[in-house]
């Protein structure tokens, strides 16, 4: 029947997906979680945020939530050569998806936003350590627009 998912999935859900679909386990070590509960409207523990490794331009990270883009570089280090993770990061856009969907005003280093981007900041990295095993601190925006 058609269903509509509203939460946010990622590309690591899709193989567990797939697994389950087939009536096998999926493994515990395995990244993702199937979202056959999500096409079922079981929500109920599903973690509504999308992690993003970006390594095609530069080597960066992604929290997506839906309301929020949050987006930390590694300016010194290459995007065209895989890095499983950088040492440190750096804060360097913040869209808010409900009032700028087309993400135009990065809010990075507002004043206003302040206390939002720690929040984000500190679940980003739980998400790299959740990912790699790395605990890679995050920076906050060097170029505040206060």
């Amino acid at each position: 029947r058609p269903t509509v998912v509203q939460e946010l999935v990622s590309q690591v859900d899709l193989t567990p997906t797939l697994i389950e679909a087939a009536g096998a386990a999926v493994p515990s070590t395995m990244q993702g979680k199937s979202m056959l509960p999500l096409v079922r409207g079981d929500a109920a523990n599903w973690r509504n945020e999308v992690y993003i490794q970006m390594s095609e331009f530069m080597t960066g990270r992604i929290l997506r939530t839906p309301q929020f883009t949050y987006a930390v570089a590694a300016p010194k280090l290459p995007g065209w050569k895989p890095v499983p993770s950088a040492e440190r990061y750096q804060e360097y856009m913040v869209y808010d998806l409900y009032a700028d969907p087309f993400q135009h005003v990065n809010l990075a280093g507002r004043a206003e936003i302040k206390d939002l981007s720690h929040r984000l900041r500190q679940r980003l990295m739980e998400r790299i350590h959740e990912a790699s095993g790395v605990e890679a601190p995050v920076d906050p925006c060097t170029f505040p627009y206060v």
